[in-house]
């Protein structure tokens, strides 16, 4: 058993190596690990070979909201790359002129948060579509799991990226681009088995300025109207779909989730840019309706509480009117410093023309909370979110279908909640035969029932494709970047 003490030798004086507990963002796990800080390529290297060493393995995924899957083991090693320099170039860099496609590119290295980069190349009037603007998460997560925004014309962020350092497990800085198609659909959503990404080159978009228009009506409007749906889709840029569960239930009567209202907001072209509002509304603000101990988290309690939450949200943007707004302050981004460590669970799903997909989806959904209120259980207690974008170019990224386009369904619950468990797996048993469907891969999807058989059924020749890019990249060659969340679900042998 390797101490810090005898890891901190193998070092030498640095990086320093710390052993702390590890806990992810939505406190979902929580391990003792040992923790090192780099900033530079040699010190990544020093790790690497400490590793090799002694034999322990190495993750690095980013600061975001990391899935269990994604996070280290008990003993291992976290490498922090908050502070790491590139040794040819700023953190941070916007290159002259355009790549051969017509665009800025620019360059960032892996540890640096998507908030300063939202700052820098909105100074430039640019922007990358997928991302929000969150101290918390950093570069690497772009591409270790998908990130959108509800765009249907807008891929995931990773899509975008198109070109890629990594040092491997021997030490080794390497570089990949999209003349290597194979090399960066593995890469544009790797799961933290790329090596240590080092830097990435995006291309990027000139900044637009958008309308945001926002309406509340009920489910069976918004989401199984498929006439409707498809024209509010098409008036817009982009669509968002908040859902604050139970609003329409009252105890001691039947109750019908299509009845709940929900929140639309449209994205559409700005007509003018001449008074530009910040973003106005944020997630804390619903969520003050929630008491502080989870102790006094009754079922009539939380139903009290999302019902009031819905409505309070309702009045704040009826006072807000319709806004003119830059487009990054018009995604949505979850928030920062939300009050609860919660569940998270996701699924993504091609759009087909008809939007059928959509409205089937949305009726599995609607059967399990019915089934679940009638035995007086209410799973999901802070929000359902549907969100529409394109692609992502990535081996296990959303498969699209109507043109590139994805659906995307989101459930948040408090964590501990009551009948949590059982309702995502009775959920993701429905959604799993549905065509095409696959995880929402920054959700907690290793927790689920039957997720390992799924997709090794149903995405057999994905993860085929995804094994094969990586081992003839020869990133890990001494099985430094493995976990034992991920060696189970998607290597280990039927």
């Amino acid at each position: 058993m390797v101490d810090e003490a005898r890891l901190q030798d193998e070092l030498g004086p640095s990086p320093r190596v710390f052993l702390v507990e590890y806990t992810n963002k939505t406190q979902t796990y929580s391990e003792n690990i040992f923790q090192v800080d780099v900033q530079n390529l040699e010190e990544i290297r020093n790790v690497l070979k400490a590793a090799r060493t002694l034999g322990l393995r190495v993750r690095a995924v980013g600061g975001g909201y990391n899935p269990i899957a994604l996070c280290p083991d008990r003993g291992q090693i976290q490498l922090r790359l908050h502070d790491l320099k590139r040794f040819d170039g700023p953190r941070l860099e916007l290159h002259e002129g355009f790549d051969k496609f017509g665009f800025r590119t620019m360059t960032v290295a892996s540890g640096v948060s998507q908030e300063d980069m939202m700052d820098f190349f909105l100074n430039h009037k640019l922007y990358l579509p997928g991302t929000s603007k969150q101290s918390s998460l950093q570069a690497m997560d772009l591409i270790t799991t998908p990130q959108h925004a509800s765009f249907p014309g807008h891929k995931c962020a990773s899509a975008y990226a198109s070109q890629i350092r990594f040092v491997d497990s021997g030490g080794r800085l390497r570089v990949i681009s999209d003349e290597n198609p194979d090399a960066m659909s593995f890469m544009r959503c790797n799961l933290g088995l790329s090596g240590l990404i080092y830097d990435i080159t995006f291309r990027l978009r000139p900044l637009i300025h958008v309308e945001v228009n926002d309406a509340f009506d009920d489910v069976e409007s918004v989401l199984l109207d498929t006439n409707a749906l498809k024209s509010t889709l098409a008036e817009g840029m982009a669509t968002e779909i908040y859902w604050f569960p139970y609003n329409s239930c009252h105890f001691g009567k039947d109750w019908e989730p299509e009845d709940d209202k929900v929140w639309v907001k449209s994205i559409l072209p700005a007509q003018s840019t001449e008074e530009l509002t910040e973003r106005q509304l944020d997630f804390e603000q619903t969520f003050t309706f929630y008491p502080d101990q989870f102790s006094q988290l009754t079922p009539e309690v939380l139903v009290g509480a999302t019902r009031r939450g819905a409505m309070m949200t309702s009045r704040m943007l009826d006072c807000r009117g319709e806004t003119t707004q830059k487009v990054t302050d018009a995604i949505y981004s979850w928030p920062e410093k939300h009050p609860f460590p919660s569940h998270s669970f996701g699924f993504s799903f091609p759009l087909d023309e008809d939007l059928d997909i959509v409205k089937d989806v949305i009726k599995m959904l609607c059967t399990q909370l019915k089934r679940f209120n009638k035995q007086n259980k209410y799973p999901i207690n802070l929000m359902i979110q549907v969100q529409f974008s394109g692609g992502c170019e990535s081996f296990l990224g959303p498969v699209t279908g109507n043109g590139g386009k994805a659906l995307h369904v989101y459930l948040l619950s408090i964590l501990g909640t009551e009948g949590w468990d059982e309702f995502t797996g009775a959920l993701a048993a429905d959604w799993m035969h549905v065509t095409s469907a696959r995880p929402c891969w920054d959700t907690e999807w290793s927790t689920v029932p039957n997720m390992r058989t799924f997709l090794l059924k149903n995405m057999k020749k994905e993860l085929t494709k995804f094994k094969t890019a990586r081992k003839e990249l020869e990133i890990d060659r001494h099985n430094l970047f493995m976990n034992n969340s991920i060696q189970q679900l998607l290597y280990a042998e039927s």
